[in-house]
């Protein structure tokens, strides 16, 4: 279906990637390599660009890689412009911006960089997109949300907002170019064993990084409006969405909310120890100076 969409003689694809994240539900390089595997000119975009390195060797005629950080909204704008341009168009978009970052104190400046990026710096990419399929009448934008999305979540409030905002936004864009050449696919990945979860496969239904791009190259070529990755999640999604608000908190309250408050203790204790500790070499180191003196 995209290659009969497409004007150019092959179908071009552009993968935005977020290299920060501490958490990842997906790995964008897996989806680049076994879109480049299949013939298709792919562009990868990430912060840390020398991680894209080793992509770019293995697939030196299909892959082209680039700098962006999505703190900068429009810095990544022209960015993503020059890419696009640099290949000479593109058919698809693949945005899986996304950072997933730690906050048991309620830090502003935490949940402020996971905002910026999951939401600002996604939406500034999507519209981008979105501009310049109307331009050639074409497109397909994918966005990479998370089965986290479904219901808030007391272990990530900030994380599970960011990603119910961008299946929002996925929705309504999709409303919005209704009546043109361009499609809107909203992907909900559950837990992907990438580099970072290889330690944890006890997760409930972990895929491995190769199943998860196959499937979501997949859900690209299909043109689905909503998919789950691996596709069983959306029994979970369904679950979640069925479940009363008093149940849902009780479930919180009675197994979840202790350990995250025993976890910011722990994490307050272990810095004040570690406050504490400098404090005495830097108290030591005085009165080594002044007998020395």
């Amino acid at each position: 279906i995209l290659t009969r969409l497409n004007p150019f003689p092959e179908p071009y694809l552009l993968v935005v990637k977020e290299l920060k994240s501490l958490k990842p539900f997906f790995s964008g390089p897996e989806l680049a390599r076994e879109m480049a595997g299949r013939g298709w000119k792919v562009g990868i975009m990430a912060r840390r660009v020398e991680l894209l390195e080793q992509l770019r060797a293995e697939y030196p005629r299909e892959i082209t890689v680039a700098a962006i950080d999505l703190r900068h909204t429009q810095d990544s704008i022209e960015r993503f412009r020059a890419l696009a341009d640099a290949m000479g168009g593109i058919d698809t978009v693949v945005l899986n911006a996304g950072i997933h970052l730690p906050n048991l104190h309620f830090d502003w400046k935490i949940d402020q960089e996971v905002l910026q990026v999951n939401t600002v710096g996604f939406i500034a990419l999507a519209n981008a997109a979105a501009v310049i399929f109307l331009k050639q009448s074409h497109g397909h934008i994918v966005g990479i949300s998370s089965i986290a999305g479904t219901r808030g979540s007391g272990k990530s409030p900030v994380y599970s907002a960011s990603k119910a905002c961008v299946s929002n936004y996925l929705e309504g864009l999709r409303q919005r170019l209704l009546n043109t050449n361009i499609r809107v696919t909203d992907i909900r990945p559950g837990f992907v064993l990438t580099d970072m979860l290889q330690n944890r496969k006890h997760l409930l239904w972990a895929a491995d990084a190769k199943t998860a791009a196959r499937q979501i190259t997949g859900v690209i070529c299909s043109g689905n409006k909503v998919a789950y990755v691996t596709r069983r999640w959306r029994w979970v999604a369904c679950f979640y969405k069925i479940i009363p608000q008093f149940l849902y908190d009780w479930i919180y309250g009675r197994y979840i909310t202790p350990k995250l408050v025993k976890a910011a203790q722990n994490e307050r204790s272990m810095a004040e120890k570690n406050a504490g500790e400098k404090t005495n070499e830097s108290l030591s180191g005085k009165e080594f100076q002044d007998t020395t003196f």
